[in-house]
């Protein structure tokens, strides 16, 4: 068959089955994904979402889907069509929340509309514009936001009640009360059931909060500060912000919003927007003037700037922008108003940076055609409380101080308070001593005074601060400068930091300081190091070197180790030199490591470490002792027999022991061994444990039997087990040897039985299995047969596999021609393989121009190979590819009228 002819194998079956199911199937997928277009869906959408709920209609047949898989998937569909719906529609706020007439007494208000903001925009951090003027950073950073719910803010004394407004009132202590009310359009609540009307708009809340607690006070007992009104929601109103800001246009907020939080909501003034003449115009025509500045130093000025229906929030063009840089602690551009100047600025800048020279302020001004200077004294200026105008596009500059002090002197080193001092005018070297501070590792005999001269260059005075202390004020008691530097040494830098060591053989290795005086010897060298320990010997070592020349190395050997410790006295009891090691050598060093090894019928035979005075008795229990099968009265010891300077013989001894390792008729019944003596244990000849053979399956006694005779048969197993029984499978019985991996080995047991010369009656091994199954009633057809043409779908196997019954004397095309319905037209007749069940295949043979089949056994299998067609390099590419066009468009269309046949489902 053709590749291409695949491609169209799927669509027709998914079209079939859908028409089976009686759906009315559109055939374009340019009509499925219209009508996805028409749910607001589109195909790639809707398979992402089957996939997250583990559904992949890729690999789904709508013919065969159960109808809950249909019921499933429609609801998954549906919700995914009623989310991006509701995500679509945004909820309408009413224009004007002041004309909602609530009509809402005590707070059973269950059908009441919450009336949200308009939610905010947040700008990703890379689109805030940068901060060019001082007060924009409030609403680019955030500073100021929307307040979105009234619960979570503190609402303050001077929010003014409206319409729309749901306050809560509670009363503990006494009694107990607690209930919501909303401020209808008239400006009333209802309290009390609705029988009294409580006027409130138009009052602060804490005016509203007072008059609630005298009228509540005629009701219900509770004392001063068991009373409380909190505002549960605001109203919203409806304000515009025009000008110069970043998002103008009309607003609807919650009221709890002041004019400061309404400008959040357009994201605050533009780069040249006002930031101190912002225009609040009320309903009523007046005017009210928002200045961030203000603001930034008393936030409670936002309590007069609260929010009515049709409030218009003006931004104009700033119009005196003025720029400070240089030493001042905040560097930027500010808005001055009118009357403001530099005093002003300097207020808004933080004020001077601690390095600002004050003597000199800079402002650069632009007069329209050219720029000109000019310069301030700063404490002249602020002496005669003058009053320096700025105009638009000043830059003011303040700058720093470039000189470095140098009226210091500097002291270093080995002191108690190094540092940097005061250079006062007189001060001598021996008030800056006594300041600083001397140790005890300080030198005080030699220091120098490192002095630095205008041009640059350096000079060092020698001095001795014994002698400047002695005699202060005295001739070495020298005058310092500026930038003078004392360093005072410490004593060790004058000094090698020697040291020596002590190892081997003693109790605490390790570094030692090195006795300046040079009392340290050997024997002291190893009182340092705890002593010597019982394994030291007699030898030890004097290693000798210098760090900074290593290549000249000495080596002293120091004998009689052990007298020179007690007698020390000794006139080899060197004294140690800087940096010297000696080293202790133990006793363990100059022993040869020797063993001894045994091997045989020992139960853990190998090399053991040689003892003193080691027998043969304690070797073999070392080893765990004889193995049953071990020959004690052929045991060999071999010996290696050293003579100084002569070249080594073996010797060899044969001994006869008992049970208890005792060496027999010998004069040395222990027998003791010497360093590298072999011992050989024999086996007793012959020696073996019983063998056995296992009997499984049809026997009259299955089971294990002991081979009692080296060449005893499977006959006479079968023998001594009964014999077969009446179901025994000769023809089926197989045998697994063991021995040397084997494995299944070919028996004709019904030949055995009859004929016990037979060449198959094999000699029987240690851990033989013989099987002998139960009668298999059935032949089995397998392979390239016509089955799927004469029998049902349910009566045949994978692999084409049926099971038949046994015809004696038959050939395997028999078979094949009266149960399979002969051989398929890709069968190869030379592949007609016949398998006995004892493991034996057959093929045919070829009888002149005939085939001749083999015949058939009960139990055997036929199989019936494939003709193997010729490679072709294009067609195989050429397939290879259409393969995974197939792959991706059978995917493709299993999903697309999947989900045709949904989508009708749906309508």
């Amino acid at each position: 068959m053709k590749s291409w002819t695949w491609l169209i194998l799927p669509f027709l079956f998914l079209i079939h089955a859908l028409d089976v199911n009686g759906q009315n199937i559109p055939l374009s997928e340019t009509e499925l994904r219209t009508e996805l277009e028409k749910r607001g869906l589109t195909y790639d959408e809707v398979r992402e979402e089957l996939l997250t709920q583990g559904i992949d209609i890729a690999n789904m047949d709508p013919a065969t889907m159960a109808q809950a898989d249909f019921i499933r998937i429609e609801q998954i569909i549906a919700d995914l069509e009623a989310r991006k719906r509701a995500e679509q529609d945004k909820e309408v706020i009413p224009e004007n929340s002041d004309e909602m007439d609530t009509g809402l007494e005590d707070k059973s208000l269950s059908d009441t509309t919450t009336i949200e903001p308009e939610p905010v925009t947040e700008v990703a951090e890379e689109d805030v514009p940068e901060i060019t003027i001082y007060g924009q950073e409030l609403f680019r950073m955030k500073a100021i936001s929307l307040k979105n719910e009234a619960s979570l803010v503190k609402v303050p004394d001077v929010y003014v009640l409206g319409s729309g407004d749901e306050i809560a009132v509670a009363v503990w202590g006494r009694s107990q009360f607690d209930n919501e009310y909303v401020v209808d359009k008239s400006g009333y609540i209802r309290i009390l059931n609705g029988a009294q009307r409580v006027y409130l708009r138009g009052m602060s809340f804490a005016d509203a909060r007072n008059k609630l607690e005298k009228v509540f006070a005629a009701y219900y007992s509770f004392s001063k500060g068991e009373f409380d009104v909190a505002l549960v929601s605001s109203r919203t109103v409806q304000i515009s912000i025009y000008g110069e800001v970043e998002v103008p246009g009309p607003v609807t907020i919650p009221a709890i919003n002041t004019a400061f939080n309404a400008l959040a909501a357009a994201k605050g003034p533009n780069d040249i927007g006002s930031l101190r003449n912002i225009e609040l115009i009320k309903g009523d025509g007046s005017k009210k003037i928002l200045d961030i500045y203000k603001f930034m130093k008393n936030p409670s000025v936002t309590g007069d700037h609260f929010l009515d229906n049709n409030d218009v929030i003006l931004v104009p063009v700033a119009e005196n922008i003025v720029a400070i840089e240089g030493a001042v602690r905040r560097p930027m551009k500010y808005e001055l108003i009118k009357g403001e100047g530099l005093s002003d600025l300097m207020g808004y800048c933080g004020g001077f940076a601690e390095n600002a020279f004050l003597g000199k302020i800079q402002i650069r001004r632009y007069t329209g055609e050219n720029e000109k200077v000019i310069d301030i004294n700063w404490p002249e200026y602020v002496s005669q409380n003058k009053k320096f105008p700025l105009i638009h596009g000043d830059v003011v500059i303040v700058e720093t101080i470039e000189d470095e002090a140098d009226n210091f002197v500097v002291i270093s080193g080995e002191v108690t308070k190094p540092g940097i001092y005061e250079r006062t005018e007189g001060m001598r070297l021996s008030t800056l001593i006594l300041k600083a501070g001397l140790k005890n590792a300080s030198r005080t005999d030699l220091a120098y005074l490192q002095r630095k001269y205008p041009d640059g260059t350096t000079s060092y005075i020698r001095l001795n601060p014994d002698e400047v202390l002695l005699q202060t004020g005295g001739q070495a008691d020298i005058l310092l400068q500026d930038q003078d530097m004392l360093e005072i040494w410490s004593r060790q830098r004058f000094a090698d930091a020697a040291q020596i060591a002590v190892a081997g053989a003693v109790r605490f290795e390790g570094r030692f300081p090195y006795d300046i005086s040079q009392g340290i010897r050997i024997s002291e060298a190893v009182v340092l190091a705890g002593g010597v320990r019982r394994d030291a010997s007699d030898m030890a070592v004097i290693h000798r070197t210098d760090p900074l020349n290593p290549k000249l190395k000495e080596y002293l050997s120091v004998n009689n180790l052990q007298e020179i410790i007690s007698n020390p006295g000794n006139e080899r009891n060197y004294v140690l030199q800087p940096f010297d090691s000696l080293v202790v050598y133990s006793e363990n060093t100059f022993i040869e490591e020797s063993s001894v090894r045994i091997e045989g019928a020992i139960n853990n035979p190998g090399e053991y470490q040689y003892g003193a005075n080691m027998t043969i008795g304690d070797l073999l229990t070392l080893a765990g002792g004889f193995k049953l099968a071990a020959s004690k009265n052929n045991i060999e010891v071999s010996r290696i027999q050293i003579v100084n300077n002569q070249p080594t013989r073996t010797l060899i001894a044969n001994l006869e022991m008992d049970g208890d390792f005792n060496v027999i008729s010998s004069d040395n019944p222990e027998f003791e061994l010497a360093p590298f003596d072999n011992i050989s244990v024999r086996y007793i000849p012959n020696f073996e444990l019983q063998k056995r053979v296992f009997l499984r399956g049809e026997v009259q006694f299955p089971g294990p039997y002991a081979i009692v005779n080296d060449n005893e048969t499977i006959a006479q197993i079968i023998t001594r087990a009964g014999g077969i029984t009446n179901e025994a499978f000769t023809a089926g019985a197989t045998l697994e040897r063991s021995e040397q991996d084997y494995g299944k080995i070919v028996i004709k047991l019904d030949e055995i039985l009859k004929d016990r010369r037979s060449e198959f009656n094999f000699v029987v091994k240690d851990g033989d299995v013989i099987d002998i199954p139960k009668i298999k009633e059935f032949v089995t057809i397998r392979g390239a047969t016509k089955v799927r043409e004469v029998l049902s779908d349910e009566t045949i196997n994978e692999g084409n596999e049926i099971h038949v019954p046994f015809h004696k004397g038959k050939d395997a095309l028999f078979y094949i021609n009266e149960y399979a319905g002969g051989l398929s037209d890709k069968a190869d007749r030379n592949k007609v393989f016949v398998e006995h069940p004892n493991g034996e295949i057959k093929r045919p043979k070829r009888a002149f121009i005939t085939r001749k089949y083999p015949q058939v056994q009960q139990g055997s299998v036929i199989r019936v190979g494939y003709v193997i067609e010729e490679e072709d390099t294009t067609d195989d590419q050429e397939e290879v590819n259409w393969t995974e066009v197939l792959s991706d468009s059978v995917a493709q269309a299993m999903s697309i009228l999947t989900l045709i046949l949904l989508i009708q489902r749906l309508d």
